[in-house]
C-alpha cells in the first residue's frame, strides 16, 4: 500500500474520514473517493497539475463545486457542535480572502464551517489562514486565524488544515503541518447547519483562484502529528514509473 492510499485509513482509533475529493479524474473533477460527487459551477475544472496526479483549477470568478443546485449538504459531513477536520493542499499567489471548504447556514448563531486564506494585514498577519463560524466567536473575534510563515501565496503547493474539539470547544489552524494559530468558542456551542456545502468557496463569495488537491473531512480532530502526517505525504508512484523500475531491476538482474 502506498504513503497516500494509507493516509486514507489515517486517525481510525480517533475518528473516521467522513469526505476525500482527490480531482484526479479529468472526465469528473468532482467525483468522490469519500462522500457525495459534486458538481461544477461557473469555470471550475480539471488540472494535470496537481500535487498528487490532478488538481481543481479555480480562477476566482463565481467558480468553485458543490452537490447539487438544491444547495444540499455533500454525505456524511459533521454538523451542530460535532468535532471535525478539514485538509486540502492549496497553490496560489492572490493575496485575498479566499475561500477553500465551507458548509452550514449563514448569518447567526455558528451555523457555518468556512475555511479560507486571509489577506496580508488581516488580524495584524503578513497573510495565512482562518476558521470562522458567524456568531459562533472565539478569541480572535468571531474566528480562529493563524499566520503562515510568509510563503503561503508564493504559487507553491502548501497543505492547510483546521481542526475543531468540541470537548474544548477549540479550533486550531495547521500549516504545512505545524500549528499556527487558535482559538476557543466563547459564545456556547457551534451549530453548524446540514446545507451549503462548497469547494473553493465559503457561501460567502471568497472564491478561491489557484489550485486546491486531496480535500479531507474527518468527523474528529486530528492531533498535530496526524496532520502532519497527511503534510508530508508522499505521492503514490505512477503505473509508468513501476515499470520503468521494474526494467531497470530486470536488466541489473540479467548483468550480474
Amino acid at each position: 500500500m502506498s504513503l497516500v492510499a494509507a493516509m486514507g485509513t489515517l486517525a481510525s482509533a480517533h475518528g473516521a474520514l467522513v469526505g476525500h475529493w482527490e480531482f484526479d479524474n479529468s472526465g469528473d473533477v468532482g467525483q468522490a473517493t469519500v462522500s457525495s460527487s459534486l458538481e461544477t459551477v461557473g469555470d471550475a475544472a480539471y488540472s494535470a497539475s496537481g500535487k498528487f496526479g490532478g488538481a481543481l483549477t479555480l480562477d476566482g470568478t463565481s467558480d468553485y463545486l458543490r452537490v447539487d443546485g438544491s444547495h444540499t449538504l455533500a454525505s456524511g459531513m459533521p454538523t451542530g457542535d460535532a468535532s471535525y477536520t478539514v485538509a486540502a493542499f492549496i497553490q496560489t499567489t492572490t493575496n485575498a480572502k479566499r475561500g477553500i471548504v465551507g458548509w452550514g447556514n449563514y448569518g447567526s448563531g455558528g451555523q457555518v464551517n468556512a475555511f479560507r486564506t486571509t489577506t496580508a494585514g488581516e488580524f495584524g498577519s503578513t497573510g495565512g489562514i482562518l476558521n470562522y463560524s458567524w456568531g459562533g466567536g472565539v478569541d480572535y473575534g468571531e474566528a480562529a486565524g493563524g499566520t503562515a510563515p510568509g510563503t503561503i501565496y508564493d504559487g507553491q503547493w502548501h497543505h492547510v488544515a483546521v481542526t475543531y474539539d468540541s470537548a474544548s470547544s477549540t479550533k486550531r489552524l495547521y500549516f504545512d503541518g505545524a500549528e499556527i494559530g487558535s482559538g476557543k468558542v466563547l459564545s456556547g456551542d457551534l451549530n453548524v447547519g446540514a446545507a451549503n456545502f462548497r469547494i473553493g468557496s465559503t457561501n460567502s463569495g471568497e472564491f478561491f483562484n489557484g489550485l486546491l488537491d486531496d480535500v479531507r473531512v474527518y468527523d474528529a480532530a486530528l492531533s498535530q502529528s496526524e496532520i502532519n502526517d497527511l503534510a508530508t505525504a508522499v505521492p503514490e508512484p505512477s503505473t509508468t514509473a513501476l515499470l520503468g523500475l521494474g526494467g531497470l531491476a530486470l536488466i541489473l538482474r540479467r548483468r550480474k
